[in-house]
């Protein structure tokens, strides 16, 4: 049977989180705003990371599967006195191997559960408009469609649409 542990990041996880966020960027680059390679540009490149762990407002969720960081997502409240009624979902990332196990719902309803006592009303997500697995989870979990900004991101001349998401908590 596998051990799944849920928990919020620490700083001594930097190692773990770098690995899978590499994972991350490389196996679906058109996902995430910054690239594999400004991810390890600078002397210091697990410092371009280290923001999602240690950053203000700022929380990162893991799912440990058997020790392992299976899976991170993380929840960012927004600093402004007008939206801190807001957070958002970022960086949302199950590992290619823990795929279909349920992990990346339980850590959705995880990030979801600390936004409530957060007392955050609204959590906002960006999903590729093509991440049907991606959009079907969000839409089990409440999440609903508000918009798409079309060409939100490019790339090598390539340019993804972006479907903007809410999920209301009050």
């Amino acid at each position: 049977m596998n051990k799944l542990i849920i928990r919020r990041l620490v700083e001594d996880d930097l190692g773990a989180y770098w690995t899978i966020r590499l994972e991350a960027l490389q196996s679906s680059p058109e996902a995430f705003a910054s690239t594999y390679e400004e991810t390890l540009a600078g002397e210091d490149p697990k410092q371009n990371v280290k923001h999602y762990i240690t950053g203000e407002g700022m929380a990162t969720y893991g799912v440990f599967l058997n020790g392992q960081l299976a899976a991170i997502g993380s929840l960012r409240r927004y600093p402004l006195e007008k939206m801190k009624h807001k957070g958002s979902l970022q960086g949302m990332y199950v590992s290619k191997g823990a795929r279909g196990q349920g992990i990346g719902r339980k850590l959705i309803q995880e990030i979801i559960q600390k936004g409530k006592e957060q007392q955050i009303e609204q959590i906002q997500l960006m999903v590729i408009t093509h991440n049907y697995a991606a959009k079907s989870l969000y839409k089990s979990q409440g999440f609903e469609t508000y918009g798409v900004e079309k060409k939100a991101l490019k790339h090598k001349g390539e340019y993804w649409d972006e479907e903007l998401m809410a999920l209301y908590l009050d």
